[in-house]
């Protein structure tokens, strides 16, 4: 199951339709290590297995992937990247004026 997870960062910006299908596979592997019938309720399933949705496990990756840039705990690769790119879109400009309210 978590190999399913594995990656989902690159999923971010999908259509609607293939996250259905993505999910479709979740609800499916679910079924099949909680050995749940076809048509049985796999909400409760994902959350004994601990999943999230996957649009909600696409947000959740990616924001865990931002965080760890921001506070240098990525690869370098990711940090460098990531640092360059608020530098170019100047997203810290926010950071003292919050700090002096």
């Amino acid at each position: 199951m978590v190999r399913l997870d594995y990656g989902s960062v690159t999923l971010a910006g999908l259509p609607g339709h293939l996250l259905d299908r993505l999910q479709s596979v979740l609800n499916a592997a679910a079924r099949l290590v909680c050995y749940a019938q076809k048509y049985d309720q796999v909400t409760h399933l994902l959350q004994d297995l601990h999943c999230l949705r996957v649009p909600k496990g696409i947000q959740f990756r990616l924001a865990v992937l931002v965080f760890r840039c921001r506070n240098n705990m990525a690869p370098h690769t990711f940090s460098a990247l990531f640092n360059g790119l608020m530098k170019q879109s100047h997203c810290n400009d926010y950071g003292p004026a919050l700090n002096s309210g």
